[in-house]
């Protein structure tokens, strides 16, 4: 029976041998071809929308900003994709938006035609072309008609008008992530968020009325207590030392520290109810940036899992993207609902 049994398995590994190596059902990696126009004459403008979270004006619009930094940068390169046909750099830009909205890269490569390298590529190239050519993440410390402006869209944007002063709302928050590698940082640990029970990066950031972030410093381990962060950085010691001009100031939660550019809830006197009222109502903004960067750009609805190294960069691009978007009037309310983002846990 042993022999019998030997033998059946001989034959049927020669069977599957035949199958596999005859012509006629030889398997092979087939990459589709992919032309930009009929993809986009397959959509109506709402699912261009859907599927690329700006407006095909927009798309153009910023394809036209970028494109210095996304074409090619030699022959080889051009020729480097499936039949020595360069990917259009329409398509370039396209599948790294669709990684943005939370497409997945064996997902895309099938769309677009290329291997997942190749859309990697596509997504790291428009990273870096955002953070270089959308220089729209400035707060203007030392340009008073600039400050004038973002404290007259505050005080315009309250009941009365009689909130005068604030040039910005700011607040921290952690984007999930993977755990760091110990060849990434010297110790992992420092970006677990105990009560989250995840790692995390911390984000601190300013925005104005209109939900645009104008600063953000995501250099410190999500460990770090928000105000300890905020006082570290550059324009957080230059505020402190009196740089930003009487009256404007900033206004946070209570995990920052009151002072004469910073404006705080009340210790919790009665007699300060309406005070904290407008106070909260005013820094709203900064918690309405987040959730709308993160509705916006589906690719948050999970955790980071790029190298480390390359986790700022992405999210500081997402924020460019959130502005580039803002500045477009293009809104949130057609996108799809958030289901797998803890927004109760921003803060």
């Amino acid at each position: 029976m042993v022999v019998a049994a030997a033998h059946q398995r001989r034959l049927i590994l020669a069977a599957a041998s035949l199958f596999l190596h005859s012509a006629p059902f030889r398997f092979e990696k087939r990459v589709p071809d992919f032309s930009w126009e009929d993809h986009i004459h397959r959509m109506t403008e709402a699912e261009f929308k859907l599927r690329y979270r700006v407006s095909s004006d927009s798309f153009y619009k910023l394809l036209n900003i970028l494109k210095p930094e996304l074409d090619v940068a030699s022959a080889r390169h051009a020729f480097s994709s499936r039949k020595g046909k360069p990917i259009q750099l329409q398509t370039r830009l396209a599948c790294a938006l669709r990684f943005f909205a939370g497409g997945d890269p064996l997902d895309l490569k099938l769309i677009y035609g290329m291997s997942k390298p190749q859309v990697m590529a596509c997504v790291w190239r428009t990273v870096d072309a955002i953070n270089l050519c959308l220089n729209n993440i400035t707060f203007p410390l030392n340009d008073l008609p600039a400050l004038q402006e973002l404290e007259r869209d505050f005080r315009a944007g309250t009941r009365g008008g009689f909130w005068t002063g604030q040039v910005g709302a700011i607040d921290g928050v952690h984007f999930r992530m993977k755990c760091p590698s110990s060849k990434a940082v010297s110790d992992p640990m420092r970006y677990y968020v105990a009560r989250k029970q995840e790692f995390a990066l911390l984000a601190i950031a300013i925005c104005d009325y209109h939900r645009r972030f104008t600063w953000v410093d995501i250099s410190h381990t999500s460990t770090t207590h928000d105000s300890t962060a905020w006082a570290a950085t550059e324009l957080g010691q230059r505020i402190a030392q009196g740089e930003l001009p009487y009256p404007f100031f900033l206004n946070g939660d209570a995990a920052f520290s009151l002072g004469p550019s910073m404006i705080t809830p009340s210790t919790g006197d009665a007699a300060l109810d309406d005070f904290d009222f407008y106070q909260s109502s005013n820094r709203m903004a900064i918690e309405c940036a987040f959730g709308i960067l993160v509705r916006r750009w589906g690719v948050l609805w999970r955790p980071l899992e790029m190298a480390f190294h390359r986790r700022a960069p992405f999210l500081v691009a997402l924020m460019r993207m959130h502005n580039f978007c803002i500045d477009e009037r293009i809104a949130t309310e057609d996108l799809p609902p958030v289901f797998d983002v803890r927004l109760s846990q921003i803060q």
